[in-house]
């Protein structure tokens, strides 16, 4: 059963908080929750998760760790970046720019998914913690 956007990302950002570190960059404060999750003895991987009440439960996580999972997000490429012109002429990131400086993910091809229940999240979460355990370099 698919859960309200408030109930989902008040379970995601609970779960969050439990399982990651706070990014070095820290979060925004209302828009978006940025994490790096770690597997004892892994590598660590940045993920991003928009908190705005207004957006989707959109979680950001580098396609490297997305492994299978990856088909059940949006491939958001790297090489879409800056390819759109705004309002006044200059080029777009094209992406939440919480995501823009993060060393992993700003640059990087993306998978962005909107889990809809808990277990949607947990299997997003289990995914990005085997590919730390297993060391996949990024």
């Amino acid at each position: 059963m698919s859960l309200d956007k408030k109930t989902i990302k008040a379970a995601a950002v609970a779960l969050l908080d439990g399982l990651g570190e706070v990014h070095p960059m820290g979060h925004q404060d209302s828009k978006a929750r940025r994490y790096v999750l770690r597997a004892d003895g892994g590598t660590p991987l940045e993920i991003m998760f928009e908190q705005d009440p207004k957006s989707s439960a959109n979680l950001w996580v580098h396609a490297r760790a997305a492994g299978s999972l990856a088909t059940k997000g949006k491939n958001k490429p790297a090489s879409a970046l800056w390819t759109k012109i705004g309002k006044d002429g200059a080029p777009l990131y094209g992406r939440h720019s919480a995501l823009e400086k993060m060393p992993q993910l700003g640059s990087a091809d993306l998978i962005c998914f909107v889990p809809e229940t808990l277990t949607d999240l947990g299997a997003i979460l289990d995914q990005v913690l085997s590919a730390s355990a297993a060391r996949i370099t990024i």
